[in-house]
């Protein structure tokens, strides 16, 4: 395989999966067990990017409710 398979791969994962589970990143592992590291990654920055949206979001709810 090469470096734009993986980016292939990569890319279909955020396409189809747009909030990672267990069982999503299992089944990409499996499926492209060569990308596994890199699946686990991408899992985990999507993750991430989810957790720092809500705490904004929640942060502009309350600054916009204090007053």
């Amino acid at each position: 395989m090469t470096e734009m398979d993986k980016d292939e791969i990569i890319f279909g994962f955020h396409r189809y999966v747009k909030s990672p589970t267990p069982s999503d990143v299992s089944w990409w592992v499996r499926a492209f067990p060569q990308f596994a590291d890199d699946i686990r990654e991408h899992a985990v920055e999507i993750i991430d990017m989810e957790a720092l949206a809500t705490a904004r979001d929640d942060e502009l709810f309350r600054l916009a409710t204090e007053g």
